[in-house]
């Protein structure tokens, strides 16, 4: 008789103690909702980032054109003179343009 009885109080001990078990782990294992930051913070977070890689995108775009049309001027002056006496008008807009996206370059801050 008193075996049943250790027997039955064992088990009980041993459902209870892995019931206890299981539930410890599963809560060490996943996140509580307390610990989560609220999704309006994620999508800020994810907003911000998309926002700076756009500013880099328009000022890498910036450069390059920048550059092109330094290299464009630099190519008619080395062809027609430093003056571009015979091209005068196709210079005169190109150094226009370079004046242009220079300042805009520089009016915008680097990131």
């Amino acid at each position: 008789m008193w075996i049943k009885t250790f027997v039955a109080v064992g088990s009980a001990v041993l459902i209870l103690g892995g019931t206890w078990t299981a539930s410890w782990v599963i809560d060490e294992r996943y996140a509580k909702v307390v610990q989560l930051p609220p999704i309006e913070e994620k999508i800020q977070l994810v907003g911000h980032k998309i926002d700076l890689v756009g500013k880099r995108l328009d000022q890498k775009l910036l450069d390059d054109r920048v550059n092109n049309l330094d290299e464009r001027l630099w190519r008619l002056r080395n062809k027609y003179g430093q003056t571009c006496e015979r091209n005068r008008e196709v210079c005169k807009n190109v150094d226009r343009a370079l004046k242009k996206l220079q300042m805009r370059q520089f009016k915008e801050p680097k990131r």
